[in-house]
């Protein structure tokens, strides 16, 4: 049979078109999220927040490199706070961070079963990942109002626009990192103008009403295809 994928990011697409498969057998239907009913207020808020698996540790999510970044920016603005929420074992990574001298302005939160609510607590989001796909955190995120702090991987390329609604830095690079936290720190104003961007972009790309519609319409093509030449369909999703 000849298989359809779905990809997620353009990135994705591109690795697809590169692996042999033709363009024409790829759907771009990225992750979708709902939409809250009320925004962050990021301008009345500095803290940083981040979210994921610490068990996905330095490979993916690139905690030694936010750790080193964060003991830079704290030496520039003594008063940054970032809260870190996520299921695994942190026990490393707070070590990592008194030995970067900002264990003090690191709260290792644990799970929380309302990211919404942490999310109106905070001024910004942070996500550095080496690897990421596209990263449900970082449109949930968005949705809710904040602006982010990215690594310029292709997933979250495909959301964060520097900045419009975030800032977009080197992969790996703990100093530019550093600086654009403490530039988003310093100005409520960028924080509010990013955040108002951000959700406005959700609303427009990446609404789950809007995705659920575009999956639909991608099977629906298929389908039709698929009769007029006459057979099976097959479906892999590209994530």
């Amino acid at each position: 049979a000849r298989c359809r994928f779905f990809a997620i990011t353009p990135q994705i697409r591109d690795d697809l078109e590169k692996a042999g498969i033709p363009a024409d057998r790829i759907w771009d239907v990225p992750n979708g999220v709902d939409l809250p009913a009320t925004a962050a207020q990021p301008e009345s808020q500095a803290g940083a927040i981040y979210a994921g698996n610490f068990s996905q540790g330095a490979v993916y999510k690139a905690f030694d490199v936010l750790l080193r970044a964060w003991g830079m920016a704290c030496r520039q603005e003594p008063g940054m706070r970032l809260r870190l929420f996520g299921g695994g074992d942190d026990s490393r990574w707070r070590l990592v961070a008194a030995r970067e001298g900002c264990g003090d302005s690191v709260e290792f939160a644990g799970s929380t079963a309302d990211l919404q609510k942490e999310f109106s607590e905070a001024g910004f989001l942070v996500l550095p990942s080496r690897v990421e796909g596209l990263s449900n955190v970082l449109l949930e995120a968005q949705a809710a109002g904040l602006p982010a702090v990215v690594s310029g991987i292709g997933g979250n390329r495909a959301v964060v626009e520097h900045g419009r609604n975030g800032l977009v830095v080197p992969v790996g690079d703990a100093n530019a990192l550093a600086a654009a936290m403490v530039e988003m720190y310093r100005s409520p104003a960028a924080r509010a103008n990013m955040g108002r961007m951000a959700r406005a972009r959700v609303a427009a790309e990446f609404e789950i009403g809007r995705i659920a519609a575009r999956l639909e319409t991608a099977y629906q093509q298929a389908v039709a295809q698929q009769a007029s030449m006459g057979g099976g369909r097959n479906f892999d999703h590209a994530a």
